[in-house]
């Protein structure tokens, strides 16, 4: 049996704890649930809830102090310094502490060791609730990765699963939690950005990709799609391939623009972080995100927050790019890539205006913050 459910607002406030322990959080900005997470417990927070982060140093600015609470705008935080980011034990220990003066354990990556390792603890030494979000790691294309040990990690969180509320942030999501773990709890609830004053920009040149550069983001395709354009070689644009690389990744990809003659073409301009993110997403002709599997995106949030159009792959839940007429949602094979990065950029200045309108407004009406806040208080409160 399959439980699916979107929390409804309740109309008794109560005041609610959470404990959200994760490896990097705001102001580092290397994966997406360290940004939507931060913009979630900055709204919550002004809306009564008391929200506690421990994390990692990771990408913190000299200005932050590690290993001391701080109290923010988005609750009380510690980053906590650690040698080994994958298994910091030193952020566990702290964890485990806070847990009992906690209502409700909130954990991201189903295959993070310190996710798992709290998720265990709290399910057997504690009755506080957890809600745990895999953030996009039980799509087919994700579990191809490392495919033997998550199986085994699978196989424990289906022994803990009667404990757990199950976060989904898409559709797709939904369906792929329920055909690993059936007969769970899970709730949907989409992530929703802050919306800031768009950057002001009159220089719209080039194509962007930004975000890990990892296989599993397709930018492969994307560079085959460049080389089959019938615009972009001739034209004055680049792209910009902005992010750090995994797994020699990048060197993959830069013989491939090597054999394809499109070393002028395409360049790579490492971690861009903010304001420098901003101005860059504002100052782009297009963002592209040609993913096998994305359970959100957030990129695209970000970019359509600066009235950038986009293109988004199918592996994306970004069906709503093409009803708001803000760019276009199509496969990720290099064919149809090149097909939609011709249609964007053959369209005229009075139409490609508009479409910047469009991006700017679909932003504004169906990704605000506030607009999922009644869910999260109500299941917070539950």
């Amino acid at each position: 049996m399959f439980l699916y459910s979107t929390y409804k607002p309740s109309n008794v406030s109560i005041m609610s704890n959470l404990l959200l322990p994760i490896g990097s959080f705001y102001p580092d900005t290397s994966g997406g649930p360290s940004l939507s997470l931060y913009w979630l417990a900055k709204a919550i927070t002004q809306h009564g809830v008391r929200v506690t982060v421990l994390t990692t140093d990771r990408g913190i600015t000299p200005d932050i102090q590690a290993n001391k609470w701080l109290d923010t705008d988005f609750g009380r935080v510690q980053y906590v310094n650690t040698w080994k980011n994958d298994l910091p034990l030193t952020l566990l220990l702290k964890a485990i502490g806070q847990i009992r003066k906690h209502d409700t354990v909130y954990l991201t990556s189903f295959f993070y060791p310190l996710s798992f390792l709290l998720a265990w603890y709290t399910v057997w030494f504690t009755s506080k609730k957890i809600i745990w979000a895999p953030r996009g790691e039980t799509s087919p294309d994700a579990l191809q990765f490392s495919s033997t040990r998550k199986k085994v990690v699978l196989t424990l969180i289906r022994r803990l699963k009667h404990r757990i509320v199950f976060h989904a942030t898409s559709t797709a999501e939904i369906d792929d939690i329920q055909q690993l773990l059936d007969e769970c709890e899970v709730v949907y609830i989409p992530n929703g950005i802050e919306l800031s004053k768009p950057v002001e920009s009159t220089m719209h040149a080039n194509l962007l990709f930004l975000g890990r550069i990892h296989p599993i983001k397709g930018i492969e395709r994307l560079v085959s799609a460049l080389s089959l354009s019938k615009y972009f070689k001739n034209s004055s644009h680049k792209l910009l391939i902005a992010g750090y690389a995994q797994q020699d990744y990048d060197q993959v990809l830069k013989q491939q623009i090597q054999d394809l003659n499109l070393e002028e073409k395409v360049n790579f301009i490492g971690k861009i972080s903010s304001p420098e993110k901003e101005q860059l997403l504002a100052n782009c002709y297009c963002l592209i995100l040609p993913s096998l599997s994305e359970n959100f995106g957030v990129v695209i949030a970000e970019a359509l927050a600066q009235g950038t159009p986009c293109i988004a792959s199918k592996g994306t839940p970004w069906q709503v790019l093409e009803q708001y007429k803000a760019g276009f949602h199509v496969k990720n094979s290099p064919e149809t890539l090149a097909d939609a990065i011709d249609r964007l950029l053959s369209e005229t200045p009075e139409e490609y205006t508009l479409s910047r309108n469009n991006a700017l407004k679909l932003a504004q009406e169906r990704l605000h913050m506030d607009n999922f806040i009644p869910q999260w208080i109500a299941l917070l409160n539950q």
